[in-house]
């Protein structure tokens, strides 16, 4: 599961560190020096600071520093250990057995053991916020010592090694479990883990500081780089506008930013003392969700009608100027399954305006009000587009401006709407939206289970789509399930093809990462669940 990152226009050997993906040096490249802080520029700040109730990326790659986690998920595909020294999986695969390491220490100095972990797990089951457990399908656990202990899952599952690998499931000091279980949310600096680095300061709204743990010497034991990190520290800044963020690069204020928007990466690319790194996602592509069980849009010919009013690949162009693949189906083709993208649906579709003209028709909206738009029956043809407003990244507020006046010149209203995480939760909750949006970065085909199975509707997973159909279960089930990748690649495939013949969703572009760096930064990593991994091995060339 070989992920590389790569200057844009040559592709770079990569060397795993076991632990992450690093990154092969630009031409300052020598033996790395420990010391200096790095200074990182993230565009979007979580609004949530508990790792196990979402999981958007931001809060990932900086939670990731903080907390280690029981394996890792190599280059090579396979799970490693980490704090855990060694496992047994039953052989009806719903029993883990982990041993754990003796000498981890968390950032207050409490000893790691399996009473620690137990801590962790009894809070995440006492918060009716929490996804890890439910997306784990972990069931209980036992302490079978102090230093082993034992899961239970209610069914065999192929994604519970890999959330048991991403940082939420990380571990916490037992004291943070004790005293700030409530102040997770907002408060960073509760986030006390065995991580490589520590968080010790934050102001809402400005940055955070992260510094080297001084302690850390737990690292995987197939790290080319043991002891503590490189860097004395890493302090992150959070600046949504991305001429702020590309300005603080290009002027030697930033050592590493986020999300280069694809205008400003030619100038990057071609800066003396700046390079760019480009990373294609795994996981859901970019997308728009069809809520089916909301009219109009539990009509298909609606849905239908939707897709060919949209010009994506002009839309894509004008605001990414070609940076973007266009995404033909609900699984990116950077999944590292093989066989599992489904590549017979590329060109499955294209802009139509008579034909969506004739299938809006056909539905019974016929008329036109006033500014243009479809009517039926005195009502307009229109469709709230909910979105989390914390997570909108990559320009994708400026992509829809162009999907709307697509959606405008077809007669149908796009009514996009920001709301805070709260909102936004009860609105998929609830059903009271016709469309969202997102993008998933995850190595694994079972997100097409969290996406589509009839159990995973808001609150339980994330099917915003609300797809409930047994004969869809029949398909996406296995996706977690069954240890049989033939099968997996098949389902997934299938899963697809259904997709696209019902509409349940509209690819959009598949998630692209580019992330700007000065020439001075050296081994950057990728985790290979397909996001930026910890600054563990950075180190700054002097």
């Amino acid at each position: 599961m070989l992920m590389l990152q790569k200057p844009l226009g040559r592709l770079l050997a990569a060397s795993c560190s076991a632990l992450m993906l690093g990154l092969a040096a630009p031409a300052l490249a020598q033996t790395p020096v420990s010391g200096g802080t790095l200074t990182y520029y993230q565009d979007v700040e979580p609004d949530n600071w508990n790792l196990t109730h979402v999981w958007p990326t931001p809060l990932l790659v900086l939670g990731g520093n903080v907390v280690d986690r029981l394996i890792y998920l190599g280059a090579d595909g396979d799970y490693h250990p980490w704090l855990a020294t060694a496992w047994e999986i039953s052989e009806d695969g719903k029993v883990y057995t982990f041993n754990l390491r003796q000498d981890v220490k968390f950032h207050n100095g409490e000893a790691f053991d399996a009473h620690a972990v137990a801590a962790n797990i009894d809070m995440w089951k006492a918060d009716p916020n929490t996804t890890t457990l439910r997306v784990a399908g972990l069931d209980g656990y036992e302490v079978v010592d102090d230093h082993t202990i034992r899961f239970t899952f209610a069914n065999p599952s192929a994604q519970a090694m890999w959330v048991m690998s991403v940082p939420a499931f990380g571990f916490l000091a037992p004291a943070a479990v004790k005293n700030h279980a409530s102040d997770l949310s907002g408060d960073p600096t509760k986030m006390i883990g065995t991580g490589p680095f520590r968080i010790t300061g934050y102001t809402r709204g400005q940055g955070m500081m992260l510094e080297r743990n001084p302690d850390y010497a737990w690292a995987p034991a197939t790290s080319e780089h043991q002891g503590p990190a490189y860097l004395d520290g890493v302090r992150v800044n959070f600046a949504p506008d991305p001429s702020v963020r590309v300005g603080v690069l290009s002027s030697g204020q930033a050592d590493l930013i986020a999300n280069v928007p694809s205008v400003f990466v030619p100038q990057l690319e071609n800066g003396a003392n700046t390079t760019v790194w480009e990373q294609k996602s795994p996981g859901l592509p970019y997308h728009l969700d069809l809520n089916i069980q909301q009219a109009p849009m539990d009509d298909i010919r609606v849905r239908k009608a939707l897709r060919a009013a949209l010009d994506v690949p002009s839309a894509l162009q004008a605001v990414y100027f070609g940076k973007r693949e266009q995404a033909w189906s609900s699984l990116s083709p950077a999944t590292p399954l093989v066989g599992a993208y489904n590549e017979t649906l590329e060109n499955g579709w294209s802009f139509d305006a008579a034909g969506a003209a004739a299938l809006l028709d056909e539905a019974g909206w016929t008329e036109r009000d006033a500014a243009g738009y479809r009517v039926k029956d005195g009502q307009r043809l229109a469709l709230d587009w909910s979105v989390r407003a914390s997570l909108v990244e990559d320009q994708r507020d400026v992509l829809s401006e162009a999907l709307q006046s697509m959606a405008r010149d077809a007669g149908i209203e796009l009514r996009r709407a920001p709301v805070d995480s709260g909102a936004y939760t009860a609105l998929m909750k609830d059903g009271n939206y016709h469309l969202t949006d997102r993008s998933m970065t995850t190595p694994d085909v079972y997100i097409l289970r969290r996406i589509y199975g009839s159990g995973m509707l808001p609150t339980a997973g994330v099917n915003y789509s609300r797809v409930s159909d047994p004969a869809v279960d029949e398909i996406v089930d296995p996706l977690v399930t069954s240890r049989d990748n033939a099968l997996r690649v098949a389902n997934a495939r299938k899963a697809q093809e259904l997709d696209f013949e019902n509409v349940w969703s509209i690819p959009l572009y598949v998630r692209v990462q580019h992330f700007g760096a000065s020439k001075s930064l050296q081994g950057l990593s990728y985790d290979n669940s397909g996001w930026l991994g910890s600054f563990y091995t950075t180190w700054l060339a002097k």
